[in-house]
């Protein structure tokens, strides 16, 4: 079957278009490409650099947080009520502190021969952290229990007398909640979450504490 010249004319104007219509669409197929990609890496890399940003703001403010907790528990060492050992004096004064600051889930002393003093934990039980008495301030790791609804950590400091003989240790449990609700608010737009992990790759502190 052969073509009319007509027809051959509108198939040979039909090809010429889409060839131009190649030509003009591969230039910009590409550049959309390249653009797609760039911004891409661009958000990534803002991403990362707020993140960055956000975790040395955090870590920042979390050393001074838990160095105000350490300077809480010097306070509270060197009052005379706490250098006098009366269990009598103590226990109004650490409830007290433990109702008005808000921090700490339990506050327990020990007298320098090893005996407790006075504590807030109900239903005592021996515990390694503040059984034992310490001559000097005292940090823990945050421990994870499976029977706790979060996770927390014990601030030590030793109590000493006027002559500066020791006399006694002061330790306050600290519960993770506290540093979601004053260290991890963070806005990482409607999905981000944060967390504190620990190097072993333990979660710490979570904004979902279910979780």
């Amino acid at each position: 079957m052969r073509l009319t010249r007509k027809q051959r004319t509108i198939t040979l104007r039909a090809r010429l278009m889409a060839i131009f219509l190649a030509l003009a669409l591969v230039p910009l197929v590409i550049i959309g490409w390249f653009s797609l990609r760039t911004t891409e890496e661009l958000i990534a890399s803002m991403v990362i650099r707020q993140l960055e940003n956000a975790a040395a703001d955090k870590a920042a403010i979390l050393e001074r947080w838990l160095e105000e907790r350490q300077a809480d528990l010097k306070v509270m060492a060197g009052s005379s009520i706490l250098k006098s050992m009366d269990p009598g004096l103590i226990a109004p004064y650490l409830e007290l502190v433990r109702k008005e600051y808000g921090v700490y889930r339990d506050l327990t002393v020990l007298s320098a021969a090893g005996r407790t003093v006075f504590t807030s934990r109900a239903g005592r039980r021996p515990d390694p952290v503040t059984d034992v008495v310490r001559d000097a301030p005292y940090l823990s790791d945050i421990t994870c229990q499976p029977e706790e609804q979060e996770s927390y950590f014990y601030i030590g400091a030793p109590v000493r007398d006027d002559a500066g003989q020791l006399a006694g240790t002061i330790y306050g449990s600290v519960g993770t909640g506290k540093i979601i609700s004053v260290i991890l608010r963070i806005s990482l737009g409607k999905t981000g979450e944060c967390y504190l992990v620990n190097e072993q790759g333990l979660f710490l502190a979570h904004q979902d504490p279910a979780r």
